[in-house]
């Protein structure tokens, strides 16, 4: 069965034997996440390629636990995905960073080797700012 979970927008295909039902107000809530991408960076996927296991890893390392401000800067229209400036803002005094100091994930990205530079946002003008924290 192909599955819409509506708490983070994702879709996957389960067996029909692990389908539960859901209570009918938890159903009712609103999409919880949106479709988005870091803007301007690419990953190619090769067949067999088991570095995917390791740039998961790394995002989570840099995600979970930490405040994110993202900035939205564009739309790829064609399957409606945003992409996202997204920085971490710290929170305390280490590696000669000052607490508040904003560390830019997607030049990160590119420049710690787990994503190449593409420019995927040249003709939209799109500006808005999201805070959260995972």
């Amino acid at each position: 069965v192909k599955v819409y979970f509506i708490d983070y927008g994702g879709y996957a295909t389960i067996d029909e034997n692990n389908i539960k039902f859901l209570r009918r107000e938890f159903g009712e809530l609103p999409i919880q996440a949106i479709n988005a991408k870091f803007a301007n960076i690419k990953y190619t996927q090769t067949k067999n390629d088991k570095r995917s296991i390791t740039v998961i890893n790394y995002m989570l390392n840099k995600v979970m636990g930490k405040t994110l401000e993202a900035t939205i800067t564009g739309v790829i229209r064609e399957n409606d995905v945003f992409c996202l400036d997204v920085y971490e803002i710290t929170t305390s005094n280490n590696n000669d960073c000052p607490s508040g100091t904003r560390i830019h994930l997607n030049t990160r990205m590119i420049q710690d080797g787990f994503g190449e530079y593409c420019d995927d946002t040249k003709d939209i003008n799109v500006s808005l700012i999201l805070y959260f924290s995972i």
